[in-house]
């Protein structure tokens, strides 16, 4: 048995954390971005916007509860940021557990909630559960969606605009959760032949997201940081290189990889003719920018 040194990854955590560097989260971007969404001051008077309607409509009715202010939704939201796992970007406190953290009360802490999922910051991926029969209770999972394109932002600009090399190198000491970024590549043909693939995979991904979200009648970034998301990248970037002849917002591929990722399973025979079209595209040129630069067509005349 391995003895695991204090401090280190564990396996599990390890495994929870994505191989591809291009896809794994610092935790302190998430921070980054809320500090960043805190000093944006028209997403702030959105929220006075939303608390001042709300307290309208308590007046309205007659009512005594209690009225919400914009340090109240912070305090409720900033609560969520510190609890979020930074690779799904979700929480999963309940309205008593934050109750707690931000000594506000349940009905205060349900009413900022509203405010939240009503402005679109926040959005319930996963229902709670009541403990019933022995069986323990579970919180809402809550997407942090007024994060998503700040985070994404924060790190794309980390991994590939940041002049700090040390993380393009091979090390010999990372971490489990971060391993390095081999970019020994060095041919400018094959460099672009991956940034062709890389991009081919990501516009695929969007659109396969796309239709999930339609079909399950949710917001894309909903179905984006949830396990089906996780899921599209992974069934995309396994496919059969054949396939990726094909162009990515090819309606059939698009619709079959959907009905396969969302457990419809995928016609086997639509499968066959995504193949047979693919290969009737490659048929006769070179699979890819690096075997084109490598096996360069002959000048006419000349035996290849």
């Amino acid at each position: 048995m391995t003895e695991q040194r204090r401090g280190e990854a564990t396996r599990a955590l390890a495994d929870q954390c994505e191989a591809d560097r291009n896809r794994w989260v610092n935790p302190l971007w998430l921070g980054q971005a809320f500090d960043e969404w805190c000093a944006d001051l028209d997403a702030q008077a959105a929220i006075d916007e939303a608390c001042r309607r709300r307290a309208a409509e308590i007046d309205a009715k007659g009512g005594k509860e209690k009225k919400v202010g914009r340090a109240d939704v912070l305090a409720v939201l900033a609560a969520l940021v510190r609890r979020a796992k930074p690779w799904t970007m979700t929480a999963d406190l309940t309205a008593g557990q934050i109750s707690i953290v931000t000594a506000q009360s349940t009905k205060s802490v349900e009413s900022c909630l509203s405010i939240a999922r009503q402005l679109d910051h926040i959005v319930n991926v996963d229902n709670a559960r009541k403990p019933l029969n022995g069986r323990a209770g579970r919180a809402p999972k809550r997407l942090l969606l007024f994060l998503v394109d700040r985070v994404e932002r924060i790190a794309s600009a980390s991994r590939l605009d940041s002049p700090d090399e040390i993380g393009r190198e091979v090390s010999t000491n990372t971490s489990a959760c971060r391993p390095p970024l081999n970019s020994s590549l060095t041919n400018s043909a094959r460099n672009k032949a991956g940034n062709t693939e890389r991009h081919w995979c990501q516009e695929l991904t969007s659109n396969v997201i796309s239709e999930l979200a339609t079909k399950k009648g949710v917001r894309v970034a909903a179905i984006r940081g949830s396990q089906l998301g996780r899921e599209t990248e992974r069934r995309v970037n396994d496919l059969d290189p054949l396939l990726h002849s094909l162009p990515p917002d090819d309606n059939q591929l698009v619709a079959w990889l959907a009905d396969s990722i969302s457990g419809k399973g995928g016609s086997q025979t639509t499968y066959q003719r995504l193949e047979e079209r693919a290969r009737e595209i490659s048929a006769g040129q070179p699979t890819s920018i690096t075997e084109q630069t490598n096996n360069p067509t002959p000048p006419k005349g000349i035996p290849a």
